[in-house]
Parts: C-alpha cells; structure tokens; sequence
C-alpha cells in the first residue's frame, strides 16, 4: 500500500516538472538587444505576423513579389525591405506631452536593416511639442546594409512643419553603422532642432554612400549628421564609401554639416560637409584626423570656392570640407632674366614641409619654362631655381591643393661675385651700392669683361661696419678698385671688419687677385688682412692708410695670400698690432712709392726680403727692431732676418743716417729705395751725369773768361 502511494507520488512531481519545462523549451532564445515592437509604417510586424503586403501586416509573403516590401526575421533582429514606399507612421507620447510620429520605430534593441531595391520612408509631420522621425530605434543601435544581391538604397525623409518640435531623417539612441548601400536621412522644417542623421552614440561608416541632410530650423540648430553625448567613444568614424553631410538653413541657431562630440576619424573613403545659412554656421565640428593617403582641403565658401588646405585652427571658419584620398597635380612656371628672356637649363627643385624632394629634380626648356608632375596635394611646398651666373632663389611656401599650380615664376636679376657691406652687387644695383647707416658717398661696379678685370670704383666711400659681415668688400674674382677722393673702410674702434677688402672668400678653393689703382685715398680698419688677394698689387698714387687691431695668427696689412705682393706707388702708412705688415708668399716686391710700416706683435713687420731691383731710381730702407722707429737704421735685408725688424721706412733719395755705412752690391739684397722724381745731386752721386757735365762745361767756360780779363788788365 505504502509503495502504492510512493509510485504514485513520484509520477505526479515528475508529470509536474515536464510542465513546468514546457514553456521554456517551446519558446526561442533571443540575444541581448532583441529588437522589441518593431513597426514598419503603422503596422507591427512580429512573429506571427512578419510581412508587410500591400502596408498590412502579414503572416506570409514572398518578399520582393505579390506586394511584400518588407520582412521582420526577429531570431536575426533583421528588417529586410524591398522596394519599400513607407508613408504612414507609428505615433507615441512624448515627455513634452506631445506625439511623435516614426515611419519605422524599434521601441526598445538593436535593429538590422537590409535593402534590396530602391526603399522609402517618408516621415508624417508631427504636431505642436512633437517631433518627426523617418526612423527611429529607441534604446538601441542601428545597422544598415544592403541585401548583397543588388545596390539597395534607403531614403528616409521627414515633413515639414514650422510648429512641429523637431526632425530627423535617421535616429538611434546608442550607434548607427552604415556597412554599405546608400543611404539618405533628410530632416524636414522644423521650430526646433532638425538632424538628417543623429546618434547619441557613435557613427561608424564602413562603406556605401551615405548622405545626411539637416532642414530649416525656426528657432533651433540645424546638423546634416551629429554624434552626440558626452562620451568619448561618440565619434564619427569613416573607414570606407562616401559620406555627404550638409547643415540646413537657421534663424536663430548653428548649421553644421558634421559635427561630433568627440572627434571625427576618416581612414578611408571621402568626406563632403557643408554648412548651411546661419549667423554662425562652419562644415565640421570636432578634431578630425585622417589617415596617410588622404588629404583635407576647405573653403571658406559654402560652394568650395578658392580652397585651401585645411587646418584645425581655422575649423571655425570653414563653411566647406573635403576628405579624399591624395591626388597629384602639376607645378609649372618660368625662369626669366631681367630683361624677361628665358633661362636655359635652370635647375628647379620642389621640396615639401618635410624637407624631401617632390617630382625630381627639372631643368627649364629653351623658353625657361619648368613643369614638376606627380605632386600630391599638401601645404607647405617650397621652390628652388638655381642657374650659372646667379644666385640661387626661393619663393615663398604654397600649397597644393585642388589642381594645377600655375605661375609659379621666376625674374632672376644678375648677381656679380662682388659683396660690399654685405650686400652681393646685382645688376639693379652696380650703378650705386647702398646700404642704411653703412655705405655712404658713391660705390659702383663695371663687371668684367674679357681680359679685363671687375672694377669697383670708390668715391669719397665710407664702408662701416655692419653686425654679421666679416668682409667689407667680398671679391669672388679679381678685382680692380679704383679710388677717387677719401675713403674709408671700418671704424677706429672695436666695431671693425675682419677684411678690409678681400678676394679669398671663405670656402672658395681658388684665391683671386686684387689691384689698386686711382689717385685718391684710402683708410682701412681691420682685424685679420687690410687688403688679401692671391697677388696684390698696389698702383694707387694716392695714401693708404691701414691699422689692424691685434689678432694672432698669418694676418697681414697686406696679405698676397699665395702669390706675390706688388708696391709701384703710393704713401703707405702701415700697422699692425700683432701680425706682418707686408706679407708676400712668394715675393714682396716694390717698384715705387713710399712704404712706412710697424709691427708691435710677435711677428715681424714683414715676412722676407723686399725685392727693389725695379725701382727706377735711387732710394734708402731704414729697419729696425723697434716698431716706433727709434733704432731705425740701414742695415742688410735677408730673407732670413726680414722677420726680425717691426719697423721699415721706405723712400726716394739717399738719406744716409750719420755715421752709418751701406755697402751695395750688383745681385744683393738692397738696402735702399727710391722716389719717382729726381734727387738733388750728391757728391758721388753718378745718376745725374749730363748734370755734373753742364756744371763742368759752365766752370771751365767761367775760368776762360776769368783768365781772359786778367790778361786784358795787364
């Protein structure tokens, strides 16, 4: 009885637990976000009844055919429209005690959307305090893509209504995604805020085209498509396709093409946002980055007109913006002379921000014209012509940005190798070298021409010194200087050029000649080298006058840096602090004039012998060991002692020193010079014989007379 009762007790808990399983194994198992109350127009379509034919809901159909434009697979979560044309919509209440009205409506999850044919939701207005939607997905992302089989597009356009809340094409409370298709979310007129495409989550864009449209605001903001929220995952991020987003016309508030809260990413694909009429209006709002191979271009005009590269600082400004993957376009200009003739040859080098070179290295044609191709689109770029016979020039840095760059040209004016007062003689300014506070009186240049040598002819020229030159005259060539009236190079101070006038420029390999000439006057103050050439040559009849502040080391008062240093005439007044006065590597020879010169440094007044053998009358050299003269004397001049004597004096005639002897001999090193007119004679003084002759010829003619008359008398 007992085992009866237990039988029985045990089959009725069991008959009870397969109850209470039943429902659970009979019902399907959804994933999070399972779409809830999903309607298409008016109509929901659910398990039961899953097709939309002819705007009913259905329980069966065939999409595509028979009048079925839609169908809700929930185990998916997907809405698969086909040749939809949706015009009638769902209404609920809002929190400002309006109605809403949604041409397709997901009440709470995430919805897929997929489109095959050509799809249309067009959004019923929305009364006074309510707002319009083409779609709207509540709590809830949404995921749009076509079927695969064909290019499915999806138009969701809302109505106008000046006294409506507001309007928006395409809406989701969390994401919206865009994998491909095209898809168009346009707000209708609005009194409040319209959006054609608005998240308050994130918007990501994997491919296909979409376009978002913002419409008229009364009193509100107008955006073609915004991610919203303070979070800030709430980008917009383009990875691929084609995205247009343009702001609608404002009253009262901002139209923006693109905005995002956070920041607004572009990998891929291109980008076009406009803003649209308002009193503060501009194309994209928040930090956009792009990816290498794209580049971002803008306008401060809502058609794109004159654009430019774009730049973070002037978002604000821009009414107009383009992301697209980086095209090349060409550079192209001339190179000009002065008189407007082309430049053959001349080399043109295109170098970017980064410093490397675009499109190689061109030269211009027979016309000087240059074309750089293959140039991508960027800011920054800068030009650089160099020809024979000129400096090289650079233009100013511009950008490349929406097509060809033309008129990029250049007018080279003629640069001679002449520097006066840091400033390279060109062929403007050979008729008259100027420079503020530095050059005053008349500086000009004649180039050379054949075996003729440059000449820079100084009038009455002052040549201060200028911060930053070292050089007061820079020769690249040789140089003739002709001097006229009194001139002046450097100061008497410590703000003096390191060259007075100098033709070995630093990190030139070749040395050139300098000549002076003329009958005016010359002052130099310097560091290192008064006047250094190659070979100097000294034919001015006028004073030079050169005092070098101490400065160790082989500078010279006059430097032949290399060849021979030539005196034929002229008064020089020569010192130097530290260094040789006269300094000839490979000979100091003097034909004339008259030389005083003092060295108080360590180095002699000169480094070797004076050659005299051209001086063409008679002359005396005092030297001596003292640089003030004091035990000044003549003495015998070698090669190996000149370096010991910091003082010479150097003139025309015999002015023998009491008690001092001098022996000259035929082949020696001589002690004495001369002057360039005649001495009075001097007893054994052989140089004025038709002199001494007429004296001769005079006495005996006296004598005869005298002789004569005494005979008379008697």
């Amino acid at each position: 009885m007992i085992q009866t009762k237990h039988r029985i007790l045990s089959g009725l808990l069991g008959l009870g637990m397969a109850l209470l399983l039943m429902p659970a194994l009979s019902l399907p198992v959804f994933a999070a976000g399972y779409p809830e109350d999903v309607y298409v127009g008016n109509q929901m379509l659910n398990d039961e009844k899953p097709y939309l034919v002819n705007d009913a809901a259905a329980d069966s159909g065939t999409l595509g055919t028979g009048g079925c434009t839609a169908y809700f697979d929930r185990d998916s979560g997907t809405l698969k429209l086909s040749g939809a044309a949706i015009t009638t919509a769902y209404s609920w209440n809002n929190d400002a005690s309006g109605t809403d009205k949604a041409g397709i409506y997901v009440a709470s999850g995430d919805l897929s959307i997929a489109l095959q044919g050509t799809n249309t939701v067009t959004g019923v207005a929305a009364a006074a305090n309510g707002t319009s939607y083409g779609i709207y997905i509540n709590n809830g992302s949404l995921t749009i893509s076509d079927s695969g089989d064909d290019d499915g597009s999806l138009t969701a356009q809302c109505a106008d209504n000046s006294e409506q809340l507001g309007s928006v094409g395409i809406y989701a409370s969390e994401a919206i995604i865009v994998d491909s298709g095209t898809v168009k979310g346009v707000s209708g007129e609005a009194k409040g805020s319209t959006f054609g495409i608005l998240a308050s989550g994130a918007i990501t864009i994997n491919g296909g085209t979409v376009e978002a449209i913002g419409g008229t605001s009364v009193v509100g903001n107008s955006y073609g498509m915004k991610a919203a929220g303070s979070d800030p995952g709430n980008t917009v991020t383009i990875y691929a396709g084609s995205v247009i987003a343009t702001g609608g016309t404002v009253n009262g508030g901002d139209s923006c093409g693109l905005f995002s809260s956070s920041a607004v990413t572009i990998s891929g694909g291109t980008l076009v946002a406009t803003s649209g009429t308002a009193a503060t209006s501009y194309a994209l709002k928040g930090a956009m980055q792009c990816n290498t191979g794209l580049s971002a271009i803008a306008s401060t005009d809502s058609a794109g007109a004159n654009p430019v590269l774009y730049k973070a600082d002037n978002a604000g400004s821009y009414k107009w913006v383009n992301v697209a993957t980086t095209k090349k376009y060409t550079v192209s200009g001339t190179v000009k002379n002065s008189d407007g003739d082309g430049i053959v040859s001349a080399r043109v080098d295109l170098v970017n921000s980064d410093g490397i070179t675009c499109g190689g290295t061109v030269t211009t044609d027979a016309y000087g014209v240059f074309s750089i191709s293959s140039v991508p689109v960027g800011g920054g770029y800068t030009l650089a012509v160099s020809a024979t016979g000129y400096n090289t020039k650079k233009l100013d840095a511009f950008d490349v940005v929406a097509s060809n760059v033309t008129g990029k040209d250049f007018t080279f004016v003629k640069h001679y190798p002449v520097c006066v007062g840091g400033v390279w003689i060109t062929e403007d300014n050979k008729g008259g070298v100027t420079v503020n506070d530095i050059i005053t009186g008349t500086v000009t240049y004649t180039p050379a021409a054949g075996e003729t040598p440059a000449v820079l002819t100084l009038n009455n020229a002052t040549i201060s010194f200028r911060q930053g030159v070292n050089s007061a005259i820079l020769a690249k060539e040789d140089l003739q200087v002709v001097l006229k009236g009194s001139n002046t190079i450097g100061q008497p101070d410590d703000a003096s050029y390191f060259y007075g006038i100098s033709a070995c420029a630093p990190g030139e390999s070749e040395k050139k000649d300098v000549t002076l000439t003329g009958d005016g006057s010359l002052t130099i103050y310097d560091y290192y080298a008064g006047i250094e050439g190659k070979n100097v040559t000294l034919s001015s009849t006028g004073a030079l006058t050169i005092r070098e502040k101490e400065t160790q080391g082989q500078a010279c008062c006059l430097k032949a840096n290399g060849g021979t240093l030539t005196i034929n005439s002229g008064t020089l007044d020569l010192a130097s602090e530290w260094a040789y006065c006269l300094y000839g590597d490979t000979a100091i020879v003097i034909n004339g004039g008259v030389v005083t010169a003092a060295s108080s440094g360590n180095e002699g007044v000169m480094n070797k012998a004076l050659n005299l053998a051209g001086y063409p009358t008679a002359c005396t050299l005092l030297v001596g060991t003292k640089a003030d003269g004091s035990n000044a004397a003549i003495q015998t001049l070698t090669d190996a002692n000149a370096a010991t004597f910091h003082y010479a004096h150097l003139v025309s005639g015999y002015q023998m020193l009491e008690g001092a002897q001098q022996e000259v001999k035929q082949g020696t090193a001589v002690t004495t010079v001369s002057h360039n007119t005649a001495a009075s004679p001097k007893t054994g003084d052989a140089s004025q014989l038709v002199m001494w002759e007429l004296l001769l010829a005079l006495s005996l003619c006296g004598l005869g007379m005298f002789g004569f008359a005494l005979r008379q008398r008697r």
